[in-house]
């Protein structure tokens, strides 16, 4: 990377406002106060259909600005630092920090304290906002450099610990010092016979006879973003190990103390582990200071039954020298020496394990499904290795005998077993999962760990320990004589599959089709009931069932009318006459006539009513997962003024009802996707009109809109993924299989047969099965490859993330005059005569060259978008299910 270029980073800050609502959403700058410092600019890119805004660029250290806000909304003010781009490779940004000191909005200091930042870590105010309200803004801000002068207040051969932890909030865990070289060390080796001594009450170390194990080179220029980064990750404790650097006079690092996590910080409730005496560990207890909270709590908590000293010079002598026994409870740990030892939060968590255990010893002591009286306290933890037996299940689950896992720890897969399970009752047979583990002592020490009692709750798992409760228990636990299963109810659906919003023409029919038929998904036709927030919000919500379903069969308003068509036709495909009414009668038969219910439950009752109407019958030992495509998701529809946004409100709710949910999203290479949708543009007519502009497809790509994001560690990154278009067609066995691993789903044929309502025959666009032909179609009838070269140039490094190469794009660089030309040349669709009244439209088409022109300098000259949310958490793509193929096999490029 090329050598900072510090006047240029350290003395400009950038903010960018906006009022976050609507497309219609605006925030003017109300007083004009730029300067030689301030420049005010509007970029294209904060101005979307969230509102428009403006950035601010500044060199002063001081911005005052006036603005009004138009437009109901959220004022969001992220201030960050000069976007700095490497020299040698556009799409990196360089870190480039800046401090901010105090921001003042309304005259409300928004700031608990400075804070550092840079382009990608913004630091993010928000305040809701009226329309026609005004609003003063003030920020005051410092290059970075200023906060790393050399602090004066290290002696020459000796460094005083209590002096130095006064520079850093919340003590230090380990001291990183400098050998007498001036090379500083990742990490100090202490041994407390060689470096510590007490000088006039202080605990002090020699710097001079410090034990570097890795050793770097001096902080020269070279090495100055080492320090910027450490000092960073420290303001904003953002990684998992937090480091503050101290200089000395010729800019070396002198010391580094590790800042202790931010919920390190938290008060621990140390009440309720008075319930029952926990074990302490032998030997005396002492604790560091009183001078932390936590330890204080500590102490009016157990020091009427154990006996607790605070620690002083005497005792830190006696512990030095090993005169004493016994075990410290530290805040920070400043104690190399002490053998035994253990930080507050460690012991806080060593007795929340034994009260678990304590709870749950009670509740197993209680449970049928365990025939063993738990020990009072169990031995040590074992290794235990913790893997998935969720492909054992499934393939038990056909089987005539009941489900037997050996040695399965994993408990969050287990409770979601118990979920699926049907009861033995409904089931009509034994339908109990059964745990069998080859060491009881292993089992018990387990339970300091991890919580079994929603797994008891359930009432279907039984605990087996060695071979003869095996034979005693196994397959002879339930009464039931064997009969038909019940009818399914809604409390049984516990898990919802759906689809992540991609663009038109991406496969998500084809997808649905394939899922249609399978035996332990409850679907509907594609497409079908893709309104169904609008129904719940108009003829459901509020109402008893009763009361609703006559609503449903009897339409007021031609709007109301027309809603119900379309999704009941869709859901009740070719046939929707002779079945509506039947799916009526059908729905009253899963919800009690005098209740009300929530969306999730009027959904799962839709899914069960079309399954009963249909004819299908689900018979498996496990509850079938809820399949959900909504096509147009977060469209609204006018006519019953109803708008997406609302749609969006009310699936996320639905969603979060669910126990369990799956995600998966349809993606397909960019050259297919962009030809299609182009093809689908102008081949269908909707009311004399587009469905879209011609340009919407290369908005969409160049605008890189149809990947779908979560920041790094998201826990949602576990339940989505995306599927390629082109894996599905051209190997759907192993694709599809690597789905079912994925959906927790066993395999069915059903999967390789496309179907709508287990009765269509899968046609899609002309497309029948799984014919290749939509894989290696370019579309060159509305989409040209000079248009597919430019649009290629626009998202040349982010074109990989699902395993697309390039096929136009020779990665040739241009100027700003080549630019313009090249991307001044009509696309293909322009020249093109279409049967459509606004076509072509010479404004429309003037302003989509000029729009993607100014894409094209953005990626050539500052790189390709970086994707932000508005916590300012840098996003990435989620993951994709590649197929495990065989020997000559080869993924689509």
């Amino acid at each position: 990377m090329k050598e900072l270029n510090l006047n240029k980073i350290a003395h400009t800050a950038r903010v960018d406002i906006k009022n976050v609502g609507s497309e219609y959403n605006l925030v003017k700058l109300m007083k004009q106060v730029e300067t030689d410092e301030i420049r005010i600019t509007k970029p294209w890119w904060n101005c979307n259909k969230n509102g428009v805004g403006f950035m601010v660029t500044d060199e002063g250290g001081i911005i005052r600005l006036h603005v009004r806000c138009y437009g109901d909304g959220m004022l969001e003010i992220a201030c960050r630092c000069y976007d700095e781009r490497d020299e040698n490779d556009a799409s990196k940004r360089i870190p480039a920090w800046v401090m901010y000191n105090s921001i003042l909005l309304d005259g409300i200091e928004q700031l608990e304290s400075p804070v550092c930042a840079w382009h990608d870590k913004a630091v993010y105010c928000r305040k809701p906002v009226r329309d026609g309200e005004e609003h003063d803004i003030i920020i005051v801000w410092q290059p970075l450099y200023h906060i790393c002068n050399p602090h004066n207040i290290l002696p020459k051969n000796e460094l005083s610990i209590k002096k130095l932890l006064e520079f850093f909030d919340g003590g230090a865990e380990n001291i990183y010092l400098t050998d007498e070289t001036g090379h500083y060390a990742w990490q100090s080796v202490f041994r407390k016979n060689n470096f510590f001594m007490i000088k006039n009450g202080e605990l002090v170390v020699k710097v001079s006879e410090t034990e570097p194990v890795v050793f770097h080179s001096p902080l020269d220029t070279d090495h100055r973003e080492a320090l910027f980064k450490a000092i960073h990750q420290v303001m904003q404790r953002q990684s998992e190990i937090e480091e503050t650097p101290v200089v000395n006079t010729s800019g070396q690092i002198v010391a580094i103390a590790k800042r202790q996590e931010a919920q390190d910080f938290q008060d621990l409730d140390w009440q309720g582990l008075r319930e029952d005496m926990p074990s302490f560990p032998l030997g005396g207890v002492y604790v560091s200071s009183k001078g932390s909270k936590r330890l204080r709590d500590f102490i009016n908590a157990f020091s009427d039954r154990v006996n607790i000293q605070v620690l002083d010079d005497v005792l830190l002598k006696g512990l030095l020298i090993n005169n004493l026994q016994g075990t410290l409870v530290y805040e920070a740990d400043l104690y190399p020496g002490f053998e035994k030892k253990i930080s507050v939060q460690e012991l806080h968590a060593s007795l929340q394990a034994d009260r678990l255990y304590e709870l749950q010893r009670q509740a197993f002591a209680e449970y049928k499904g365990c025939f063993r009286q738990l020990p009072q306290w169990p031995e040590e933890v074992l290794e235990t290795e913790i893997t998935s037996h969720i492909s054992s299940f499934l393939t038990q689950v056909d089987a005539e005998m009941p489900i037997i896992l050996e040695n399965d720890y994993n408990v969050e897969e287990i409770a979601w077993m118990c979920s699926r399970l049907r009861t033995s009752e409904k089931y009509g047979s034994d339908n109990s999962l059964y745990l069998y583990y080859t060491s009881f002592e292993n089992f018990c020490a387990r339970l300091r760990i991890d919580d079994w009692r929603n797994i008891l709750a359930t009432g279907k798992a039984v605990f087996l320990f060695d071979e003869q409760e095996k034979a005693c228990h196994y397959g002879k636990t339930c009464d039931f004589v064997h009969r038909e299963p019940s009818s399914l109810e809604l409390s049984e659906i516990t898990e919802i599959i759906h689809t992540i919003r991609t663009p038109q023409n991406s496969g998500r029919d084809f997808f649905s089709m394939i899922l249609d038929g399978h035996p332990n998904l409850l679907t509907i036709g594609w497409q079908g009931l893709q309104n169904f927030a609008a129904i719940y919000e108009t003829f459901l919500k509020d109402k008893t069932s009763e009361k609703a379903i006559d609503r449903l069969r009897q339409p007021v308003t031609e709007g109301e009318q027309r809603t119900l068509s379309a999704n009941f036709y869709n859901m009740l495909k070719y046939k929707m006459e002779e079945r509506l009414p039947v799916f009526l009668d059908n729905l009253s038969n899963f919800v009690k006539p005098d209740r009300k219910y929530e969306a999730a439950d009027w959904m799962k009752a839709f899914f069960l009513s079309v399954s009963q109407t249909l004819g299908r019958n689900f018979t498996s030992r496990i509850s079938p997962a809820l399949y959900y495509d909504q096509h147009n998701y977060g469209q609204g529809l006018p006519w019953l003024n109803y708008t997406g946004a609302q749609d969006v409100t009310v699936l996320k709710k639905v969603y979060a009802s669910f126990p369990y949910v799956r995600e998966v999203g349809i993606c397909r290479h960019p050259i297919s996707y962009i030809g299609g949708a182009a093809t689908f543009e102008v081949s269908h007519p909707y009311s004399g009109s587009f469905w879209s502009s011609p340009f919407t497809f290369a908005r969409q790509f160049a605008n890189n809109n149809y990947k779908t994001y979560l920041p790094i560690g998201h826990p949602q990154r576990n339940t989505v993924r995306m599927i390629r278009f082109e894996d599905l067609k051209l190997y759907p066995r192993e694709t599809i299989t690597k789905l079912c691993q994925f959906l927790r789903l066993p395999w069915s044929d059903n999967l390789l047969h496309l179907t709508t309502n287990l009765e269509d025959s899968g046609n899609v666009e002309g497309t029948v099965g799984f014919n290749t032909r939509p894989v290696y179609n370019r579309h060159l009838k509305h989409a040209s490859i000079l248009d597919y070269y430019r649009l290629e140039l626009l998202n040349a490094n982010n074109y990989t993330t699902w395993g697309y190469k390039l096929k136009y794009y020779d990665g040739e660089k241009y100027s700003r005059k080549e630019l313009y030309e090249l991307f001044g040349l009509p696309f293909k669709v322009e020249k093109q005569e279409l049967k459509f009244d606004n076509w072509p439209d010479e404004s429309e088409i003037t302003e989509f060259h000029e729009w993607i022109y100014q894409r094209a300098l953005e990626v050539t000259e500052t790189g390709e978008r970086q994707f932000v949310d508005k916590l300012g958490y840098l996003l990435e793509p989620v993951d994709c299910l590649f197929p495990d193929l065989q020997e000559g096999q080869e993924l689509y490029e």
